[in-house]
């Protein structure tokens, strides 16, 4: 495989990751805040 396939290929599991990351911090948020609440 060439290496500017591999290359844009980890690119694109980072930028997921990345998303995944996010929206892991925002469901952690509403927990929080959800026990705030209760």
């Amino acid at each position: 495989m060439p290496k500017s396939i591999q290359t844009k290929t980890a690119q694109n599991h980072l930028a997921n990751a990345q998303v995944h990351l996010e929206s892991l911090e925002v469901a952690v948020d509403a927990v929080m805040n959800l026990r705030g609440a209760a």
